[in-house]
């Protein structure tokens, strides 16, 4: 079996091996470790070598060490996370190498990888090109006013890591996409054909003639729905090992950045109140501006995943009955019947899906949470004012 996937999309698996995301070999997972160990040393530089958090404010104190701890903590799980599930990845390699095959020999339907690299890899470089230039942003902001600046090196290797993994999650889901477009396209046309030949079947009848020709159009239609099937059993395992593979990394990912966007909006608000110094208002919003980025591209992955994938049901509805093929309806029946209860969906470990949705309730939970943040430090300055009038 050829490994056209594996060959192709071969720029991107190097990337990942490089950064420790998949550690494929030993000489990779020792890599991996040494990233763990960095993370851990960050960690204990940052509160006993180098002390980062340094503020009067008790409240932004409390919240700036839980983002910090967050941060790394996020880290840590995701290349945890990478290092024992490299089996899995390579299965899912394995799987799209199959699904390939099947789609090239039973379908003849070749996937353009040329294309397809050439359209991820514009998307990953402009999206990788823009958080890069927000944290030069941020980097140049830190090094002139040098506020926090200990707080900020001491984070950009975890949070430049945790990036790439979303980056990584996107990749996969974004390839299952692609099949599922070349599965859909492919049904399409099968419909168009099927159309025709049934009106010629029905004109065939009335001459009562092409009986053979007749057997033949059902077989070719029903083996290739059976292939439809198969291919689509073998993309709801991918979808699985995904879960299984970014399943820790993605909740822990999405409450983090929660936190954190939570967190940056409320020192944003403290920057604008002049309560805090202004050049924490440039940190916050090169902190916002990533976060909502990668969030929303990630949502817009899986939510085309999971629209193709409920696509293929609507499509597979306009196939005419066949009244004398009462196998084939039946296979059509099973089919919608396996679309239905094996859905792609993209979860964080089974918690909630990754979609718009979440986007939406993140963003009204943020809005809760900050103000109740900034009745916290209305209070504390009230009684911090009520004690000095004293």
């Amino acid at each position: 079996m050829t490994n056209v996937f594996t060959e192709e999309m071969s720029p991107f698996i190097k990337i990942f091996q490089v950064m420790g995301l998949y550690p494929s070999s030993f000489i990779l997972k020792i890599h991996s470790l040494f990233n763990f160990g960095l993370t851990v040393f960050i960690f204990i530089s940052a509160f006993c070598i180098f002390p980062v958090l340094e503020n009067d404010n008790s409240l932004s104190l409390l919240v700036g060490g839980l983002v910090f701890v967050g941060i790394l903590l996020t880290n840590l799980i995701n290349i945890t996370q990478a290092f024992f599930s490299v089996n899995q990845q390579t299965e899912i390699y394995r799987k799209f190498d199959q699904i390939d095959l099947m789609l090239a020999n039973q379908l003849l339907v070749h996937a353009d990888y040329k294309k397809i690299r050439r359209r991820l890899i514009i998307k990953y470089t402009l999206l990788a090109f823009v958080l890069l230039a927000i944290h030069v942003v941020s980097i140049v902001s830190v090094t002139v006013y040098g506020v926090a600046f200990s707080y900020y090196v001491h984070l950009i290797v975890p949070v430049g890591a945790t990036r790439l993994r979303c980056i990584q999650n996107m990749f996969y889901v974004d390839i299952i996409n692609e099949k599922l477009k070349s599965m859909n396209q492919k049904l399409h046309d099968m419909i168009n054909r099927n159309h025709d030949k049934m009106a010629f079947i029905l004109f065939s009848h009335k001459l009562q003639k092409f009986d053979v020709k007749e057997k033949k159009i059902s077989s070719s239609l029903y083996e290739q729905i059976i292939t439809l099937k198969q291919i689509y059993g073998k993309i709801f395992d991918v979808s699985n090992l995904i879960n299984d593979v970014f399943g820790w990394s993605l909740l822990f990912v999405v409450t983090q950045y929660f936190i954190e966007f939570t967190s940056n909006g409320y020192w944003l608000f403290l920057a604008l109140e002049n309560l805090l110094e202004q050049s924490f208002a440039i940190q916050s919003l090169c902190s916002i501006f990533p976060i909502a980025i990668l969030l929303t591209t990630m949502a817009n992955s899986c939510f085309n995943c999971s629209e193709n994938a409920q696509q293929l049901g609507v499509l597979i509805h306009k196939i005419e009955r066949d009244i004398n093929s009462d196998l084939q309806n039946a296979l059509i029946r099973e089919f919608s019947l396996q679309l239905i209860h094996e859905p792609i969906t993209i979860t964080a470990n089974g918690f909630f899906s990754i979609n718009f949705t979440l986007i939406g309730g993140m963003a009204a939970s943020t809005v809760t949470y900050l103000v109740i943040l900034i009745q916290f430090q209305l209070s504390e300055i009230k009684k911090t004012s009520n004690s000095t009038a004293s």
